[in-house]
């Protein structure tokens, strides 16, 4: 069996709407009325450029999506229904990033796969950086650190989830 496997950074791509819509109820939207079906938390991605990735995977035809920076399962589920025909089964575990940009996989339902993701958002992550070794010469990243809250750096985890998707035949 050969598969067609993408990777791709869709940053920032939160599709958190606060109506119920369709593919035929965005058909004629501008970026400017889609940007109003927005639930009040989070702004959608534009509409032009869903549009555009959209096109891109039909294009490509992918079995497997590996998405990095998806705003959760509602925005990959939504992407999926709403731009792609429900034409993959969407996956996606939150992992520990504080914007709600997550990895998620889109694969293909006609393959009839069996799939399992894995997360390895406790992993530790023992380092130290280079501020934490000598503040005096990393004067500003130190001070940025505190900004940042880095942790400890035997309690630190990593900041976004390095999923892994396991598939199997029927």
């Amino acid at each position: 069996m050969n598969l067609t496997l993408v990777e791709w950074n869709i940053q920032d791509f939160f599709i958190h709407l606060a109506y119920p819509v369709s593919e035929h109820d965005i058909a004629s939207l501008s970026n400017e009325h889609w940007s109003l079906l927005a639930k009040a938390d989070q702004p959608l991605k534009a509409l032009s450029k869903i549009r555009e990735i959209a096109a891109v995977i039909r294009e490509l035809d992918a079995d497997i999506l590996f998405l990095c920076e998806v705003g959760g399962l509602e925005s990959l589920e939504a992407f999926n229904s709403i731009f792609l025909g429900d034409t993959y089964q969407p996956f996606l575990l939150d992992g520990n990033s504080n914007r709600g940009i997550e990895s998620g996989f889109l694969v293909k339902r006609a393959l009839g796969l069996t799939c399992k993701v894995k997360s390895h958002k406790d992993w530790p992550v023992p380092f130290e950086y280079p501020h934490e070794k000598d503040p005096i010469s990393f004067r500003l990243a130190a001070e940025a650190a505190t900004y940042y809250d880095l942790g400890k750096p035997g309690e630190r985890r990593l900041s976004r989830d390095i999923p892994a998707l396991y598939l199997s035949k029927g």
